[in-house]
């Protein structure tokens, strides 16, 4: 990834996780948390990775929410960084922390 899309990646995290603390249309499930944002080399599609903190159904409540509310996000992202192209935005489950979880599990049950 260049500089300039890791640049314009961490601006978008920035604007997405400022707007999700001022409250969207819809409230969203549980705590929601934008970890990063990867950009195409052409800065046209953004992945946006995020995860949230709750049960399933949080989860799902979560995604459906967010995905109602991409053109809102988006028209946002083109207002704050005023690019010439708004890069198209689709958001993805981080599964990280899960990940995370499992393996420190595994860990502390192979050290007892």
């Amino acid at each position: 990834m260049s500089f300039r899309s890791q640049r314009i990646g961490e601006e978008i995290r920035k604007v997405l996780s400022k707007r999700l603390i001022k409250g969207l249309t819809i409230p969203l499930q549980g705590f929601v948390t934008i970890s990063h944002v990867d950009l195409s080399k052409d800065l046209s599609h953004a992945n946006v990775y995020y995860s949230v903190y709750g049960k399933k159904e949080e989860c799902e409540a979560t995604k459906e929410a967010l995905i109602k509310q991409t053109k809102e996000l988006r028209k946002e992202i083109g207002t704050k960084l005023r690019l010439r192209y708004v890069p198209n935005v689709k958001f993805v489950l981080d599964g990280t922390p899960e990940n995370a979880e499992k393996i420190n599990k595994l860990l502390t049950k192979n050290l007892k």
